[in-house]
């Protein structure tokens, strides 16, 4: 419980130099003898000078000794029945923080019950049941005289089942939504599922605080209940109703509680190392690589598709001193035959992960898990196929780790190094480049890519060594702290300029295009430059930028700009040829020159050569002729 929060709760609270005096609840207090502040090992420290005990204090108050001292308790259960009377499982809601744990574990969709399910079918034909959005609520209606029942897991998508509406045929169904757009959202669904086989259904929300408990707490009843807002204004909401939350981190500025995580890097560089060496940090409470960030021990969940458990997994975890007790690895989907799918597999992954209390999962690698026809180089594809580790970290709270290759291409931009669409980066609240030090092989770099929700954080340094062990020789981490470095220079080398005055990036690029056209033809059809470019794993980016360094000219052929080609500088341009590299002195070529979007622009003035054969182009803007 946060400070602010508990002295609310106390009567004449007053700021001292030493922490804050108010009324000790626990006797007739008229001095302020309660002394209230923060602790270093617990979150709230009490002390009456009156002589009541901390447990005295927080009985007074209606509170738990947990509450204080920030160590997760239960605060509630509630069983789920069958048709048959048996308990199928309970549900635990627990706080510090808020989660909910499914004992044993939350079932197949199919085989879920709606809350107090026996009751609901012991209700006569044509009555009214609530549909309240959460179990408190429906116990608050039931302990009023009422008839109630939920699904499990509150609002949100996938939560109410097809099969529901059929405990409901015949009754008259009053759904009560929460006063924010989810809980609208959740309702108006319900409502739309249940039409046609309930008497009736209305949507209706309390006029007073977030839901009908707290309509009774402050006195009222169902009958103080109004319609809810129409469906269309779930669409928007005021940002004065939204209330701002803090971001937690699994690794401080890191890695996000609650938000999709990914880790690239070729094959080889150690990604899957890495994630199982911070897996046993947390496993074990051990602080982060930097010093920071430390945590309770938590459960850490694996989805390894590649690496076998027994012979790389666990021992690896072994030599990183992971907890063993904490660590769930996931081999397989449901069906032993067939891998972890992210649809399929969804629901009992999000089970485990109540039921053990889970605060990270690791799928290695992402594409692995991604449904049967993504294409994973189209954009729509993959925020369609993102969109389900991106929604489990936002309803579990875990933070999700993924872990994808780079591709082949070399001289681009480092952001778009990743393999496939740029979607899979944009979907990533961070990204995190891994790969060798440029200074020394040995080494490998942690750098940041992209953050979205704090100042890029510092890259570090780590190497990988082996040790003997039961198993045979096992790699492990060392760290060795900080790293100055960007991401470019990590993928292409730091720039320093080499005997010509270029880039190293573009001296791969221009040396390319020298060495390629040597001893060809004067010109060379464009395209075929950069597929051979590509293949050396030099993207056609690099090569353009490049051409005019390697002194090549842009014409085009007898049939127009449809072919284009590099010729050498010292071959005249062909009869028949067009050199577009002096387009903007050849009104002809324009076609129109006064407008349209051929117009010439103002003050722009096309010279040959550009510079000399060393000039680096490395921060000219780039301009395609082809439009591509």
């Amino acid at each position: 419980m946060r400070l602010e929060v508990f002295l609310a709760q106390l009567q004449d609270v007053k700021q001292m130099p030493s922490g804050y005096a108010a009324r000790c609840p626990a006797h007739d207090d008229q001095i302020r003898s309660l002394m209230v502040n923060e602790g270093d090992q617990v979150e709230i420290v009490l002390h009456c000078h009156a002589g009541c005990t901390t447990d005295e204090v927080v009985a007074a108050m209606g509170l738990r000794i947990e509450e204080l001292t920030g160590q997760p308790f239960l605060k509630e259960s509630y069983p789920y029945h069958g048709m048959d009377g048996e308990v199928v499982w309970t549900q635990q809601r627990w706080a510090n923080p808020k989660t909910f744990k499914s004992v044993p574990r939350l079932p197949a969709p199919a085989q879920r019950p709606l809350f107090r399910l026996p009751w609901l079918l012991a209700a006569p034909p044509g009555s009214i049941v609530y549909i309240g959005e959460g179990e408190q609520d429906v116990i608050t209606l039931v302990s009023h005289g009422y008839v109630a029942t939920c699904n499990v897991g509150g609002a949100g998508p996938g939560k109410w089942l097809p099969h529901y509406k059929r405990w409901l045929a015949g009754f008259r169904v009053k759904v009560l939504a929460d006063n924010d757009t989810a809980g609208l959202k959740h309702a108006y669904f319900i409502a739309a599922d249940l039409a046609g086989w309930v008497e009736s259904v209305e949507v209706l929300v309390s006029p007073i605080g977030k839901d009908v408990t707290d309509l009774f707490a402050a006195g009222y009843g169902v009958d103080d209940l109004v319609d809810a807002p129409s469906e269309a204004t779930t669409m928007f909401t005021l940002a004065s109703e939204i209330t701002p939350v803090e971001i937690t981190w699994a690794w401080q500025s890191y890695i996000p509680f609650g938000k999709l995580t990914m880790f690239e890097g070729d094959p080889g560089d150690g990604k899957s190392l890495l994630t199982l060496e911070l897996a046993a940090r947390w496993s074990t409470g051990r602080p982060s690589p930097d010093g920071s960030t430390l945590h309770p021990p938590f459960p850490v969940i694996l989805v390894s598709a590649e690496d076998d458990a027994g012979d790389t997994i666990v021992p690896r975890l072994v030599q990183a001193g992971a907890n063993l007790e904490h660590i769930i690895v996931v081999s397989h989907g449901v069906d032993p035959a067939l891998p972890f799918d992210f649809v399929r597999d969804r629901e009992y992954l999000v089970a485990k992960i109540r039921e053990v209390g889970a605060r990270v999962v690791i799928f290695d690698p992402l594409t692995a898990f991604m449904p049967d026809g993504t294409d994973t180089h189209n954009d729509m594809s993959v925020r369609k196929a993102l969109y389900v580790p991106k929604l489990l970290a936002e309803e579990t709270g875990c933070a999700v780790i993924v872990v994808r290759h780079l591709n082949k291409n070399h001289g681009g931009k480092a952001l778009y190094r990743g393999g496939g669409s740029i979607a899979f980066t944009a979907a990533a609240r961070c990204t995190y480049l891994i790969s060798p030090d440029p200074e020394d092989p040995e080494l490998r770099v942690f750098v940041c890519q992209k953050s979205n929700l704090a100042r890029r954080p510092a890259a570090l340094l780590y190497s990988i060594s082996g040790d003997q062990t039961d198993w045979g020789e096992v790699p492990r981490i060392t760290w060795h702290g900080r790293r100055e470095i960007t991401p470019q220079e990590l993928l292409d080398g730091p720039a320093k300029p080499d005997p010509t005055g270029r880039a190293v990036g573009q001296t791969i690029a221009v040396d390319f295009l020298l060495t390629f056209t040597a001893g060809k033809p004067p010109q060379q059809w464009r395209h075929d430059i950069i597929a051979a470019g590509a293949d050396a794993g030099i993207n056609a980016r690099a090569l353009e930028r490049a051409r005019p360094a390697a002194r090549l000219r842009l014409v085009y052929g007898p049939e127009g700009r449809a072919t284009s080609y590099w010729l050498h500088p010292d071959q005249p341009t062909p009869d028949g040829f067009t050199d577009a590299t002096l387009r903007n002195q050849n009104p002809p070529f324009h076609q129109n020159t006064a407008s349209g979007p051929n117009r010439p622009r103002d003050g722009f003035v096309a010279e040959w050569p550009p510079g000399d054969y060393g000039e680096s182009l490395e921060d000219e803007p780039f301009e395609d002729p082809e439009g591509e």
